[in-house]
């Protein structure tokens, strides 16, 4: 009887060990499937926030310094871990960087040279106590997870904002960048680029980076630093697509202004308002007191000659909203003209001509793209790149 009776409880022992296993091993199980998945999420929520605080960030490169901290904090704090705001150390996890695209990495920026960063690394993060809390870990005498969210980026023009094929000739001019979506200016992707040399006359500035092949000779240019080109830059000569000497927009301008036979645009010493349209020309000139008021998005292909030696008001200062485009004869196949760009007053525009030699003689800043096949800047003008001419804009996480 005593035997069976020890028997009977060695054998209840043994189930309450059983028990004891099976518990344990369920509440690992539970602590996999809920504490991992709200670990997972959390992680999930932090990069998101890295990912928004530093594209918000990084338009601010090269105004302010705290404007860029400023707005990455707000930013990440407007998102929430685990349901709760996430904070972050303005000055630990917001860090400023020069970022090579061609390689892809970066160095980290420090002191005043942070105004020339060009991407930006936001730290997301929860730790320690306030690390995300484990519902059933506290078995294994854990209780918090550290998380972390980090994100990287950058401004990464599509195009430069300035580029001669063959060489760039400069007279002391300085390159920037801005938005024209914002109006804010003096930023830091004024690039510019060239497969020859790029030298200047007197001392010129470049708020962004100078990119040349290996070979190529830089002199007397201020820049963040040069930068080497992996290959030889190439522009496809440009078109016109389905717009031609017959098809185009060309009988919604004034009268007088284009020459029925020769096809030339010149607005002498008047003034003139454009409407909105794809115009289809041969010389085009704007004398010294001339001007063009342009009433909505206007291209101008044009084959010969460029002589701009007055005034434009583009449609909402938006340089998209003007281009000029040098594009091949229309029926002759012949390279167009050159272009002169003389003028005294602001030019918003973009200007395509990779055929062309280009001269800027004036004094007024162009705001704008400019691609020639070479560039001779003879006047004072200042070059601004736009950063916001492309679709999406040139913000990207690259990181």
């Amino acid at each position: 009887m005593r035997e069976k009776l020890e028997t009977h409880l060695r054998k209840r022992g043994m189930a309450m060990w059983i028990v004891v296993v099976f518990m344990a091993v369920g509440l690992a199980m539970a602590s996999v499937a809920v504490d991992y998945g709200r670990v997972q999420l959390g992680k999930t929520q932090l990069r998101m926030a890295a990912d928004s605080a530093a594209r918000a960030a990084v338009t601010q490169v090269g105004y302010s310094i705290t404007g860029v901290q400023d707005l990455a904090y707000n930013i990440a704090n407007a998102n929430k871990c685990d349901g709760t705001s996430i904070a972050i150390d303005k000055n630990a996890d917001v860090e400023f960087l020069d970022w090579n695209t061609t390689n892809r990495t970066f160095t980290v920026l420090t002191g005043t040279s942070r105004l020339n960063a060009n991407a930006v690394r936001v730290t997301c993060k929860r730790e320690g106590t306030s690390g995300i809390p484990l519902t059933f870990a506290w078995m294994a005498g854990t209780y918090f997870c550290n998380a972390h969210g980090v994100a990287i980026a950058a401004v990464t023009p599509p195009e430069f904002g300035m580029v001669g094929l063959d060489y760039i000739r400069m007279n002391g001019n300085s390159a920037a960048s801005y938005w024209s979506s914002t109006g804010i200016f003096a930023g830091n992707s004024g690039n510019i680029a060239s497969n020859g040399n790029i030298t200047s006359s007197s001392p010129a500035n470049i708020k962004g980076y100078v990119w040349a092949l290996s070979g190529a000779t830089v002199t007397n240019i201020s820049a963040f630093a040069r930068r080497t080109l992996p290959a030889p830059l190439s522009y496809p000569n440009a078109s016109s697509g389905s717009y031609n000497l017959t098809t185009n927009d060309n009988a919604l301008l004034p009268a007088g202004l284009v020459n029925p036979s020769s096809k030339n645009f010149n607005t002498g010493n008047s003034n003139y308002n454009i409407p909105a349209g794809n115009y289809v020309v041969n010389q085009f000139a704007i004398g010294a007191n001339g001007s063009l008021n342009l009433l909505g998005p206007v291209t101008f292909y044009i084959y010969g000659n460029v002589v701009f030696s007055g005034n434009a008001l583009t449609n909402g200062s938006i340089p998209k909203n003007m281009k000029l485009v040098l594009i091949p004869h229309p029926t002759t196949g012949a390279a167009p003209g050159t272009v002169n760009i003389a003028s005294g007053g602001a030019l918003y525009a973009d200007i395509y001509a990779p055929q062309s030699a280009i001269t800027l003689s004036g004094n007024g800043a162009i705001y704008g793209t400019v691609i020639g096949k070479s560039i001779d800047m003879t006047g004072s003008s200042d070059i601004y790149y736009d950063l916001s001419v492309t679709t999406g804009g040139s913000v990207s996480v690259v990181k």
